[in-house]
């Protein structure tokens, strides 16, 4: 009733047959002798029967069309053999659906069920990929985080340390002087922390994290990761190689400054 149906009646060559699938189906029991008066006033008919012949044929169809004044007929034969005469499918209003019929409209669902779940299990594969390759990731974040800490204090300091035998440098000047030592920094680190980036995200390892601990002699604290720190990271990597020249060519007029 649910499904916008008014009425269900249900006929069988014996009316007790009928009547307790009726009561199964919440219809009304009826005789298969007056199947042609059921027709007038179906709209849907389904058929099951285990009649060696033919139940509808195309001349009881065409009678019934008249007093229904052509109104569409759904027939669904599910019988084998079947009970519903292929030929009366030829008539105008009238639509037969056999069980070849229905197991083509399955194969196409199941198809469709399965397209729908390859690509599901596409993307599923997709992200596994990638959260799994965001993870091994974090691995390198504090590696690379110390690396950058300790070459930028080597640089700082030796800066400090170059400036402090100088007279009083131009602030412009001095933060140019600056500028070029992070830029040489960025641009001696580029390889190493390009190939960390790579092993991050790879099975099998480019530059082995333990290696760098030893050469550039890191110590890592241990603290939460995140993909945050990554980028920030990454973006050092992909911008130390264009600052460089750009710093480089600031300082290069006023080297001579310092060397007095």
């Amino acid at each position: 009733w649910s499904n916008g149906v008014g009425r269900i009646r249900v006929a069988s060559r014996t009316l007790a047959a009928a009547e307790r699938l009726a009561e199964a189906v919440q219809g009304t029991a009826a005789s298969l002798d007056d199947l042609p008066l059921l027709l007038s006033s179906a709209d849907i008919v389904i058929c099951s029967t285990a009649a060696p012949g033919f139940v509808i044929d195309k001349k009881m169809v065409a009678n019934v069309l008249r007093n229904r004044r052509y109104r569409p007929l759904l027939l669904v034969d599910i019988a084998v053999p079947r009970d519903v005469d292929p030929r009366v499918g030829e008539l105008d209003n009238v639509f037969v659906y056999d069980v070849d019929d229905l197991e083509g409209v399955l194969e196409q669902n199941r198809q469709k069920r399965q397209k729908e779940a390859d690509a599901a299990e596409a993307i599923v594969r997709e992200e596994v990929a990638r959260f799994a390759s965001w993870r091994n990731a974090q691995r390198v974040v504090p590696v690379i985080k110390a690396l950058r800490t300790k070459a930028s204090s080597v640089v700082q300091a030796e800066i400090e340390r170059t400036l402090a035998g100088q007279a009083a440098l131009d602030p412009k000047l001095e933060k140019k002087v600056r500028a070029m030592g992070n830029a040489i920094m960025n641009k001696l680190l580029h390889p190493v922390l390009t190939r960390l980036k790579v092993e991050g995200g790879a099975t099998v390892p480019d530059i082995p994290v333990e290696m760098v601990l030893d050469l550039f002699d890191l110590t890592i604290e241990p603290e939460p990761l995140n993909a945050t720190a990554m980028l920030d990271d990454e973006r050092a990597i992909e911008t130390g190689s264009e600052s460089v020249s750009e710093a480089v060519g600031e300082v290069a007029s006023n080297v001579v400054r310092l060397q007095r």
